[in-house]
C-alpha cells in the first residue's frame, strides 16, 4: 500500500460521514417538523420547506419503473458505481485536495441518499429554493451535498498540485552544472 493511505481512507470516511450526518439529520427533522401539504416559507418567499418523499431519483425520475428495474437502477447501480468511486479516489494519486473533499462531499450525499432507498423506499426530500419564476426542483441536503461537491470539483480541475519548490531547485542547479 503506498504512504499516505490511511490518512487518505480516514479523511475520506470522516468527510463521507460529516455530509451523511447532516443529510440524516436534515431528513430527520424534516420529517417530525413538516407535515404534508404544508408549505413554509422563509427569506422573502426565497427558502421554501415543504415535506415530499422521492421514490425515483433526480425531479422523481425513474420512480414509475418496474420493482426489478427499480432495485437495479436505483439502488445496486448507484451502490456500485459509489464503491467504485471510492476505491478510485483512495487508490489513484492523480487527485489534487480539493478534487479529493469535494467528490468525498459527492460520495456521503450520494451514499446517504441511496441507502435511504434500499432501507425505507423513498428519499426524504424537502427544500425548495426561488428566485421570481425560477426555481429548483425539491431536494435534500445529500443533493446540496452532491452538486456542491461536483461543481468545486471542476473548478479544483482547473488547478493543479502545488508543485514542490525542490523539485524545481533540484532541475535549475542541474542545468548549471
Amino acid at each position: 500500500m503506498k504512504k499516505g493511505f490511511g490518512i487518505k481512507l480516514l479523511g475520506l470516511i470522516f468527510l463521507m460521514l460529516i455530509n451523511y450526518g447532516c443529510d440524516q439529520q436534515t431528513k430527520k427533522i424534516a420529517r417530525t417538523q413538516l407535515h404534508e401539504n404544508q408549505r413554509i416559507s422563509y427569506v422573502n418567499d426565497m427558502v421554501h420547506l415543504q415535506l415530499a418523499e422521492n421514490t425515483g431519483a433526480f425531479l422523481s425520475s425513474g420512480s414509475n419503473l418496474s420493482e426489478g428495474w427499480h432495485t437495479l437502477l436505483l439502488k445496486i447501480l448507484p451502490l456500485l458505481v459509489l464503491l467504485g468511486m471510492s476505491l478510485y479516489l483512495l487508490f489513484s494519486s492523480s487527485f489534487n485536495t480539493g478534487q479529493f473533499i469535494s467528490l468525498a462531499c459527492v460520495l456521503g450525499g450520494g451514499l446517504s441518499n441511496v441507502l435511504d432507498r434500499i432501507a425505507w423506499g423513498s428519499v426524504t426530500d424537502f427544500m425548495i429554493l426561488s428566485a421570481g419564476k425560477l426555481h429548483t426542483g425539491i431536494f435534500n441536503a445529500a443533493d446540496l451535498s452532491i452538486t456542491i461537491g461536483l461543481i468545486f470539483f471542476i473548478l479544483f480541475s482547473f488547478q493543479g498540485e502545488p508543485k514542490d519548490d525542490n523539485e524545481e531547485l533540484n532541475v535549475s542547479t542541474a542545468s548549471k552544472e
